[in-house]
């Protein structure tokens, strides 16, 4: 049986205080655990990412751009904005063109 599996987002508050001191792997920081509702013994893998590199100050306006043939593609959070879920929705797009051209 599969375990379930938690995922969150924190706000920037929380993400300062508590996340930025968890080391990127076995991330069992009290107060993450907290946060989630669960035991910190009860956590058996943790992975925090951190999207600190998102700056883009004006996105292209587009989810992605892809050559004429459409054997290209380039997308990012430099597309739409400088988030994650900008990332995931170019990302998201791409996958989406390219199933439609198939």
């Amino acid at each position: 049986m599969t375990k379930p599996k938690r995922y969150k987002r924190f706000s920037s508050e929380f993400k300062r205080e508590a996340i930025m001191r968890a080391s990127e792997e076995g991330m069992t920081d009290k107060a993450v655990c907290d946060e989630l509702g669960i035991a910190a013994d009860a956590v058996v893998h943790s992975v925090a990412h951190r999207w600190r590199f998102a700056k883009v100050v004006q996105p292209l306006g587009r989810h992605f751009v892809r050559n004429a043939d459409a054997t290209i593609y380039a997308g990012g959070d430099w597309c739409l904005g400088a988030r994650v879920e900008a990332a995931w929705m170019s990302g998201d797009a791409i996958a989406r063109d390219i199933l439609e051209a198939a």
